[in-house]
């Protein structure tokens, strides 16, 4: 999308876009008080969804749209699926605690939490032997937001 600032009115879609918010205001103001537009609005829904009524099938609003904008191109009659990207990921980060316990943050195979944090690889060496596990972020000694209800640990 072009400017940094989007209305977005749903069900016939219309998507007005600014670089700023006075300009955006600005664009509203001047949409919402065209004459023109409800008509506009209608004649593209109509020849979207078909004449008819009915739900049109996808080679109808393909056709549909092809005719009232001369010249455009087809690039598939199918509908195609939106390019999921995934969210960049942070490097491992290693810290110890005054224990001597190792906290692995942004590990690539840490499991999620409830609420959607990465939990954090704890390894370390106890009275009774090694241990392994997956904890809660807020267990380690990098300062996070606490939570109301921490993830219980996985152990390994």
């Amino acid at each position: 999308m072009a400017g940094k600032y989007h209305y977005t009115v749903s069900k016939g879609y219309c998507n007005i876009e600014s670089d700023t918010v006075d300009d955006l205001k600005d664009k509203i103001r001047d949409f919402v008080n065209d004459d023109e537009i409800p008509e506009l609005l209608d004649a593209f829904a109509s020849t979207v969804a078909g004449i008819g009524g009915g739900k049109p099938t996808m080679q109808q609003a393909v056709q549909n749209v092809t005719e009232a904008m001369p010249g455009s191109q087809v690039i598939s009659e199918q509908p195609q699926a939106a390019a999921q990207t995934a969210a960049p990921t942070a490097a491992p980060e290693v810290m110890q605690n005054a224990k001597g316990t190792q906290f692995t943050y942004n590990h690539p195979e840490a499991p999620m939490t409830q609420d959607g944090r990465r939990m954090v690889l704890m390894e370390g060496r106890g009275a009774k032997g090694p241990f392994k596990g997956w904890v809660d972020p807020t267990k380690g000694p990098k300062p996070t937001k606490p939570v109301d209800d921490p993830e219980k640990t996985r152990w390994l």
